[in-house]
């Protein structure tokens, strides 16, 4: 009996004390600022809640799904309420760890208790420079990289500085050192053997981003800036297997599948609007503009100079970016500039950029990279092109010289004229050919220099690009591979008040005399522009823009009723555009802007006001943009409407919803495009993205589309439909592309 009680007293006391430690591990719960797969980034993210929250953060290395993945921890008793705080100062990832298991040193693996925390943390920092040299040079083939010493491979991560981290992937701040252009005296010929490159450090942080898989870049790319007054100097050495490198040549803007190298700028520093320019191995040239977040446009061609080369263990680039081309604000001191560089390895059907950002991301533009430079100020531009032409027309008899002047006045960063007199476009690039077989019109993109030198101001709204469409409705992250295997039916029309094709082209306002007929052909030849003008600018948060161009005289050739010979002859029509915006950037975006059209022509008047609103959320998962349209034409006067709602749940899933209204008389194709009216339709789209996959799946992808559609006079329904796209790469560089639709 004794021995009983004994025991039993020896079991309650035992339990007694599993309890209590139980009871003190329990309350030894953290909050989990972030996960990385690279320890560099953990460490940054370490120092950061360190320096700026003053909290004792510590590294946790853990296994998930067979990969290594290190946590940035901070030991707290009231992590929950923590997590909240984290989260309010811009750690949109911070989270509650309940469970704590025991610390793992990263080096030895030993493991440590939690008393041991200053020891393990010591470890974790003595094996950083270890870490950071195998995540420079992965791989046995190197040239240049034999080369550098110890000094120069530290020296790429002393210059940077973590900014903060969104959706998991770390947005950096790099200094950019300032050279007189006369001292620079580099020769762009994709040879980075320059001795003033040696002076400055390289960077190589690439996140491998499609597919969006996370991890650091399987190839080193080290990546120098130099800034001087004239513009910036872009240099990167991309090493890999010579073997695999794949080049193919094209004409401008052409994408396909090979080796790129790419950066995007945003020198306004507010994510206003970005420039971005890409090489492909060959010299092959890409440029376009890029409007929050991801509005891609392509028509933009601006004056820079890029050069490749081959190398023994890779490829390498250089290239210069005028300052002069791009819109600079006024800025004293320090500029910061958004950057983002990007690479295409073609044979691993890969793209790599830093930052990292996936397609899915809900933030691009405002998520740069902050590259800060001093010295750089807009300086006050003005050019004149002179033309000349002549043109023999053997088929209709005629013969005609023309000349013309093309003047741009730039006297500050806040002010842009530009004038075109009897303007010249016989170098503009041709339209793709187009069959269409249906009743309604084809949307052609603007191609004319003039129009599209700081267009981004008279871009009212999303539904405007035909890319930004593409993207909402397929889940397009443009892979080069398979590229021009995706489906595009029942992809919708652009919406656009303003469609500058319509200025010189066909006449749409021309008396033709009874019993008199054009001669076949004639209706189809655009009209001559007498001239154009342009101002563009902004006033505090107001930025605006006015446009004006003047055709010249309708001149067709005809036949009368008895088959003679008759000119048909008309007055030129005369375009007005208005456009006024007012922003507010200041964590989320606002703004709402105001763009007025009008054609005057021998016939009628066609005028057109629009009234558009944007909001976009702080954590960019919000993203609203609305339209009120009201059109007056010839005394007949039209209402329509655009709504459009972004919702991302996260980067795997977001929600989009869609509203249109035009009515019956709404007409605004004599400046705009709109490829019907008299209809109310409603669109909900669910993209969702998988870009880890399985292990012989990558980059799952996809929209469910469910659309309704009615005109408005009749109430008959117009468009109705459900539509399943989908998107996976499989092994060896194949692509299966699926879509269903009823």
């Amino acid at each position: 009996m004794v021995s009983y009680l004994n025991n039993s007293i020896v079991k309650i006391v035992l339990l007694a004390s599993l309890y209590v430690t139980c009871r003190v591990y329990a309350s030894d719960s953290a909050a989990v600022i972030g996960s990385y797969q690279n320890l560099r980034n953990a460490q940054e993210v370490q120092h950061r809640v360190q320096d700026l929250l003053s909290l004792d953060a510590t590294i946790l290395e853990t296994e998930v799904d067979a990969s290594v993945w290190y946590r940035v921890i901070v030991r707290q008793s009231k992590a929950r309420a923590l997590v909240s705080d984290l989260r309010q100062q811009g750690f949109d990832d911070a989270w509650f760890l309940d469970d704590l298991p025991p610390i793992t040193d990263t080096v030895s693996g030993a493991i440590q208790t939690p008393s041991d925390e200053n020891s393990s943390q010591r470890n974790i920092e003595k094996s950083a420079d270890e870490l950071a040299v195998l995540r420079m040079d992965p791989h046995p083939v190197k040239s240049l990289e034999e080369s550098r010493n110890s000094e120069q491979q530290d020296r790429g991560f002393d210059h940077e500085r973590l900014l903060q981290t969104i959706e998991g992937i770390p947005v950096h701040e790099i200094a950019v050192s300032n050279f007189s252009h006369a001292d620079v005296d580099i020769r762009l010929d994709g040879h980075v053997d320059e001795a003033i490159w040696r002076q400055v450090p390289f960077y190589d942080n690439m996140i491998v981003y499609v597919p969006a898989t996370g991890e650091p870049g399987h190839y080193p790319t080290e990546t120098r800036m130099i800034s001087t007054d004239r513009g910036l100097f872009v240099s990167a050495v991309m090493y890999q297997p010579p073997e695999t490198l794949v080049s193919r040549m094209s004409t401008r803007d052409d994408f396909i599948d090979r080796d790129t190298f790419g950066i995007t700028l945003d020198t306004s520093g507010e994510g206003l609007m970005g420039y971005w320019f890409i090489v492909a191995l060959g010299d092959s040239l890409m440029d376009g503009k890029v409007l929050p977040e991801r509005n891609y446009q392509r028509d933009w061609d601006g004056p820079w100079e890029a050069k490749t080369a081959r190398l023994d263990d890779g490829w390498s680039v250089e290239l210069f970016l005028p300052w002069s081309m791009m819109n600079m604000p006024e800025k004293d001191g320090v500029r910061n500039v958004g950057f983002a560089v990007s690479r295409q390895v073609s044979h691993a059907n890969e793209r790599y950029q830093w930052p990292g950002h996936p397609y899915a991301s809900s933030r691009f533009v405002s998520a740069l990279n902050s590259l800060s430079v001093v010295g750089v100020q807009p300086i006050k531009q003005f050019s004149a092109i002179p033309y000349f032409s002549s043109t023999a027309d053997n088929a209709g008899d005629d013969d005609e010289s023309r000349g013309g002047v093309d003047i741009s006045w730039k006297p500050s960063p806040k002010l842009e004229l530009t004038l075109s007199v009897a303007p010249d476009f016989g170098a503009v690039e041709a339209d793709n050919v187009v069959l269409n077989l249906t009743a309604f019109e084809t949307f052609f993109p603007e191609k004319r220099l003039f129009f599209l030198e700081g267009n981004e101001v008279f871009d009212s709204s999303p539904r405007s690009n035909p890319g930004s469409i593409l993207r909402a409705t397929s889940n397009e992250n443009f892979a080069t591979t398979s590229r021009k295997v995706f489906t595009n039916t029942f992809v919708p029309a652009p919406i656009s008040l303003m469609n500058t094709r319509r200025i010189g082209g066909t006449a749409n306002q021309v008396t033709v005399a009874s019993g008199v007929t054009p001669r076949r052909g004639e209706t189809d030849v655009p009209t001559d522009l007498m001239g154009a003008s342009k101002v563009t600018g902004s006033i505090g948060n107001v930025r605006y823009g006015v446009m004006g161009a003047v055709e010249d005289d309708v001149q067709w050739q005809g036949l009368d009723s008895d088959g003679q010979a008759v000119d048909i002859e008309d007055d030129g029509r005369e375009f007005a555009i208005a456009r006024f915006l007012y922003e507010n950037v200041d964590g989320s975006r606002r703004s709402v802007g105001y763009l007025g059209t009008l054609v005057s022509g021998p016939l009628f008047d066609a005028v057109v006001h629009g009234l558009d609103m944007h909001y976009t959320s702080n954590n960019g998962r919000f993203i609203v943009d609305g339209q009120l349209v009201r059109s007056d034409v010839n005394d007949v006067v039209g209402n329509g409407a655009l709504f459009d709602l972004k919702y991302s749940v996260s980067a795997r899933i977001q929600h989009k919803f869609e509203i249109d209204y035009f009515d019956e008389t709404v007409r605004i194709n004599d400046l705009g495009f709109l490829r019907r009216n008299d209809y109310g339709a409603f669109q909900y789209a669910l993209l969702y993205n998988n870009s880890k996959g399985t292990e012989n799946i990558k980059d799952i992808r996809g929209t469910v589309i469910l659309r309704q559609a009615y005109n408005i006079s009749k109430g008959q329904v117009t468009d109705s439909g459900v539509f399943w796209r989908n998107s996976m790469v499989l092994p060896g560089r194949n692509t299966l592309k699926t879509s269903l639709g009823y």
